[in-house]
């Protein structure tokens, strides 16, 4: 259950959260995500990682089946859990299940995809609408799952081509989104570890 009333009784002032040391990390990641992206250029220039890429390269059009199984299998989970898209979200009626499963049903069929994407999306807004859109931004990869899978099927390749830069844009956000909640949060972040302290790996 998401401890929706530390949201005011734990929440850090951010002039807190960010103390010298917590803007010299920030400052270090900067430098050793940026130090990265030039040594991958360079690691990519090896023939070794030429031909990884190569082989990679020819599995490029199966990325949007591992996207469909991967959303498959997480609505089978919500589904057989009786929840909403994720652990903490109950699924108030049973339509909501079946709704679930209906996306799973969709995405066993090419044609279909485009539909399961919006009855995705429509969950998600339902989600947002029930449970407050703060506590559904956990889950902003969702819209851009949904927006893929949406525009899979589109024979324009400037619009189909939107779905991997919608991918990176709600992931990333929601990644960043669910680090920065810890910082803002802490109640929050210690409330789940009480809770799953296998989180903390010893």
């Amino acid at each position: 259950e998401h401890p929706e009333h530390l949201a005011v009784e734990g929440q850090r002032p951010l002039a807190e959260v960010a103390t010298p040391t917590f803007l010299a990390l920030a400052a270090l990641s900067t430098v050793v995500i940026g130090g990265l992206a030039v040594a991958d250029d360079w690691l990519r220039s090896m023939s070794l990682a030429k031909r990884i890429d190569a082989w990679l390269e020819t599995y490029r059009g199966e990325s949007r089946v591992v996207l469909r199984v991967g959303t498959g299998a997480t609505m089978l989970m919500a589904w057989q859990a009786g929840t909403l898209l994720a652990p903490e979200l109950p699924a108030v009626h049973d339509a909501l299940g079946w709704a679930q499963f209906g996306v799973v049903l969709l995405l066993l069929i090419p044609q279909t995809v485009p539909a399961a994407g919006i009855l995705l999306g429509v969950l998600w807004l339902y989600a947002a609408f029930s449970f407050g859109l703060f506590h559904l931004l956990d889950y902003a990869f969702y819209p851009g799952i949904a927006f893929t899978l949406t525009v899979s099927r589109f024979k324009d390749d400037k619009i189909r081509g939107l779905g991997l830069p919608a991918l990176y844009l709600t992931v990333g956000f929601s990644l960043f989104w669910v680090a920065l909640e810890k910082l803002v949060y802490p109640d929050w972040a210690l409330y789940v570890l009480s809770q799953h302290p296998g989180l903390a790996m010893g």
